[in-house]
């Protein structure tokens, strides 16, 4: 069981049917995804508890690794953030309550505003495209993802797709052997790339635990592409990892076309291709993928009293 705040436990793979009776029903949010709370668990040190049957979890900054507390949920809101403010100052950790989905608060907005500096988080948006539009591609405002796809069509005659299944320890091989070709070629420090790649190993590691679509592009018998996706949630597919041979221009458009391709016969209507971190060629990335909205998220302290 997940213990009622103020308790907390360590996050394990066994909590995964409990945490997703709270975060499926509210959308299909990043951060609350429980293959996202699982990979980037990269210090193994995030927490969870219940608080007015709202999920609570104490994750760690993507970016800064400081320790901060959110929560999805739409029960006794006003009295959770305050709880929240509480506890985070307590503990000495940022008296800020970071990554709150949109949903939670959006029907007691003015009211909330009256007590609490709450701050629209753009950095931390997610960016959802259509599985219809990106399965086939078919207004203008695909003209340029149809363009490279063409071209890459045409330069790579005897290219292949395949699903590909984390259990085949070449496969996985295979996928970690093209992070690093792409680390490589981006010029990437391993510093910068080293939750990242945690996050992937412990993907692979779990993969039975977790509900995953995985699909390579092969150039010939060279893997060049791949795309890893949650595929638990009924409308969203999440969109986890994304990584392809730099050389290979477009293949970011090619590898989104082709697992919305995969799955359109399905029941989905969204993918969630998470947050671009404000790192500009991220949103630069994300953005030319044409999303159709975002899952916006917000920051929320306590008004300044000066």
């Amino acid at each position: 069981m997940i213990p009622i705040f103020p308790k907390f436990k360590k996050l394990e793979l066994e909590d995964k049917e409990l945490i997703e009776k709270y975060t499926l029903r509210y959308g299909g949010y990043s951060d609350f995804n429980f293959v996202s709370l699982w990979s980037y668990n990269t210090e193994d040190d995030i927490t969870i508890s219940i608080l007015n049957d709202n999920l609570v979890v104490r994750f760690r900054d993507y970016i800064t690794n400081e320790k901060f507390y959110s929560f999805i949920g739409i029960n006794k809101v006003p009295e959770t953030i305050d709880t929240l403010l509480v506890h985070s100052e307590y503990e000495g950790i940022s008296p800020q309550l970071k990554l709150i989905p949109e949903i939670n608060i959006h029907l007691l907005k003015n009211e909330l505003k009256d007590k609490f500096d709450i701050q629209e988080d753009k950095d931390n948006h997610d960016y959802i495209l259509s599985v219809s539009e990106h399965s086939k591609l078919q207004t203008s405002k695909f003209y340029k993802h149809r363009k490279v796809i063409n071209i890459f069509y045409r330069n790579n005659p005897e290219f292949s797709v395949k699903e590909l299944d984390l259990s085949d320890k070449k496969v996985a091989k295979e996928l970690l052997n093209l992070f690093y070709l792409w680390e490589n070629k981006k010029g990437k420090k391993r510093s910068d790339t080293f939750h990242e790649l945690v996050a992937l190993n412990r993907t692979i590691k779990d993969f039975t635990h977790l509900k995953l679509v995985v699909l390579g592009v092969y150039n010939q018998d060279q893997l060049i592409g791949i795309i890893v996706a949650d595929v638990n949630h009924s409308k969203y597919i999440e969109s986890h990892f994304l990584k392809y041979h730099p050389d290979y221009y477009g293949m970011n458009h090619l590898l989104h076309h082709l697992l919305a391709k995969h799955l359109a016969n399905k029941d989905f209507k969204y993918v969630n291709i998470e947050q671009d971190l404000g790192i500009e060629g991220l949103r630069k990335s994300k953005e030319s993928a044409k999303p159709i909205g975002y899952l916006k998220k917000y920051t929320i302290s306590r008004k300044s009293t000066h």
